[in-house]
């Protein structure tokens, strides 16, 4: 936490703000409910909205569907009278259609439940969104998939609300370490070279440029592995006796600390730009599976020598975390041992 946000109560971080969170699935919910607590007022946006807890609103919309996306957005009010974008420098993407609305939006009549947006959320009352999290997880791990979810999906949103007149303070995009191709355990920063191998690596790319070239400032997470409450592959192995990788490194991030980053990048104080999201300490499997069965009292776990990261494909790089702490961030679990040590506790 920096020394601006130190002078601000805890409730009052984000007061006032509008905050929407496209796909909104476990992560997303989790920032929601925490933005939420700091005094945003908080929509999801997914498919199946009634999954959402209580907390954040929801609104029901497919990012592949330009159409429903239209008409669930609220009317934002960064549009003059003549449909032409205030900012300057942003290509106008205006609706014809929707012009009438702009010029008298008192007689907008959005997202009644025939919709299937947001209810009378936002009848009659523009609303602009000061902040916007793009959190989605595609459907299959395959490279249409992933094309969908992250660049498709992303492109849509973003024309979406051009034309409904939004113009954010903030997009937080976020995205992976996968981003990176290195092989031989280099260690990287949010400058080393991006040459992903796979598809996933390279669709992500793809959208993390979509995000950089959208016209407001974006903050771009590429995330390591998650692991926490419910993230514990890891444990389920060492107690199965399954055999670990020992060559290759390997990063992660606890998902307290994966949301905390994501809200700090969310607030004004933080510098937009790319950071890693990972914690201080990049192992090999081996390590951590390792220390968990010490912590268990279990035997250590047999080394599968035969496997390789290199014929994965999943690379080994040590990744570099100055930046992120550098803008005021601080971990809850700065390795691997601290979130470990405690989720053995509470499975206790």
């Amino acid at each position: 936490m920096n020394h601006a946000e130190q002078q601000l109560p805890a409730n009052s971080r984000h007061a006032n703000e509008t905050v929407l969170i496209a796909g909104c699935g476990r992560l997303g919910q989790a920032v929601g409910l925490q933005l939420q607590a700091e005094g945003a007022r908080v929509f999801g946006l997914r498919r199946r909205p009634e999954q959402l807890p209580a907390g954040i609103e929801p609104i029901q919309a497919d990012l592949m569907d330009t159409a429903q996306l239209s008409k669930c957005l609220p009317q934002g009010t960064s549009k003059n009278f003549a449909g032409t974008t205030i900012r300057p420098g942003v290509e106008d993407a205006v609706n014809p259609s929707l012009e009438a609305s702009w010029r008298h939006p008192w007689r907008q009549d959005l997202h009644t439940e025939a919709d299937g947006g947001a209810g009378e959320v936002f009848r009659g009352h523009p609303q602009d969104i000061s902040l916007i999290y793009y959190i989605v997880t595609p459907a299959q791990f395959d490279d249409q998939s992933y094309r969908s979810a992250f660049v498709d999906g992303l492109s849509n949103l973003r024309a979406a609300l051009i034309n409904r007149g939004q113009s954010p303070r903030r997009l937080v995009f976020v995205s992976s370490t996968g981003v990176y191709g290195q092989q031989q355990g280099e260690w990287i920063d949010e400058t080393s070279p991006t040459e992903p191998g796979r598809f996933s690596g390279q669709r992500l790319l793809e959208a993390e440029q979509l995000a950089a070239d959208c016209p407001w400032p974006s903050a771009i997470a590429r995330l390591g592995g998650i692991y926490g409450p419910g993230r514990d592959m890891f444990i389920n192995k060492v107690k199965k006796g399954e055999p670990c990788r020992p060559d290759g490194f390997t990063n992660r991030i606890h998902s307290d600390d994966a949301v905390g980053m994501l809200v700090h990048l969310g607030r004004a104080t933080t510098p937009a730009g790319i950071y890693l999201g990972v914690d201080d300490e990049p192992t090999t499997q081996c390590q951590v599976m390792e220390f968990i069965a010490e912590q268990l009292g279990l035997p250590s776990p047999p080394r599968d020598e035969a496997s390789s990261s290199n014929t994965r494909g999943v690379g080994s790089k040590r990744g570099d975390n100055s930046k992120l702490k550098a803008s005021g961030f601080r971990f809850q679990y700065p390795t691997f041992r601290e979130g470990y040590q405690e989720l053995i506790r509470a499975d206790l």
